[in-house]
C-alpha cells in the first residue's frame, strides 16, 4: 500500500513510526540506511525542493494527490515552515484512507531556521487544534527532541553571530556540557519539564474510519 512521506529520513522517526505500525526499522543489514529501507516499500516522497530521492516536488498549499489514497503520512520538520499548518493537516486528512495514520514531527523550542521560512513553533495544545478532525493517539517528546537538544540548537545558533568575549566562552562551555551530559538534564526535568522545554513534539493521529 502507498505511503506518503514528507521529509521522513531520520532513524528516530522511522523507529517511532515502526513502533506504532508494528515494524521497527534499524540500520543493521539495510543497504543505504533507513531511507533505502523505507523506499523499498511503496512510498511517495514529497518535498518543496528537488532533492535526490524526491518523487514529487510541490510548493502549493494543496497536496497533489487524490482523496483517500494513502495508508500513512509522515511529516518531519515541516509544520513549523508552513504559513497555514491547519490547511496542510486538513489536506493530509483528505488524502488518507479512512483509518489511515499520520506521524507529524514539528519544532517547539528551536531557534529561527528558514527553509525557506519559519512561521510557527507549536505547543502540544496548538498541535491538537491544528489536527482537528483526526483522532489523536499520542503527542510525545521523542528522545531526540528532549530539552538538551533544543538548548544545544539555541546555543549553536547564538554562537554563529557572537563575537569573542566572556559570553562566547560561557556559551561554548554550556554547549560542551550539554553535548557531554545533556541526557542527565533531560532525565532530571521529569515529564512536565521535558514538555515545557522540548525541542519538538511528535504527533500520532488517525483518520476516523
Amino acid at each position: 500500500e502507498p505511503v506518503a512521506t514528507i521529509k521522513a529520513n531520520l532513524l528516530g522517526t522511522a523507529n517511532l513510526l515502526g513502533r506504532h505500525l508494528g515494524t521497527v526499522w534499524t540500520p543493521h543489514g539495510l543497504p543505504g540506511g533507513v531511507a533505502a529501507a523505507i523506499r523499498r516499500m511503496n512510498v511517495v516522497h514529497l518535498d518543496a525542493i528537488h532533492f535526490p530521492n524526491v518523487d514529487v516536488v510541490n510548493t502549493c498549499a494543496d497536496l497533489p494527490f487524490r482523496d483517500a489514497v494513502f495508508d500513512t503520512v509522515v511529516s518531519q520538520a515541516v509544520f513549523e515552515h508552513l504559513p497555514d499548518p491547519a490547511h496542510t493537516a486538513a489536506e493530509i486528512l483528505r488524502v488518507l484512507k479512512p483509518g489511515g495514520r499520520v506521524l507529524i514531527e514539528t519544532g517547539f523550542m528551536v531557534p529561527l531556521h528558514g527553509d525557506p521560512d519559519h512561521y510557527f513553533n507549536m505547543t502540544a495544545s496548538a498541535m491538537r487544534r491544528v489536527m482537528r478532525g483526526f483522532e489523536i493517539e499520542s503527542i510525545d517528546v521523542p528522545d531526540y527532541q528532549n530539552p538538551s537538544w533544543g538548548l544545544r540548537m539555541q546555543l549553536e545558533t547564538a554562537l554563529l553571530s557572537m563575537p569573542p568575549g566572556v559570553w562566547r566562552k560561557r556559551f561554548e562551555l554550556w554547549l560542551a556540557e550539554l553535548q557531554q551530559s545533556g541526557g542527565a538534564l533531560d532525565r532530571d526535568r521529569g515529564r512536565w519539564g521535558r514538555e515545557a522545554l522540548a525541542a519538538g513534539y511528535c504527533v500520532i493521529a488517525r483518520k476516523p474510519a
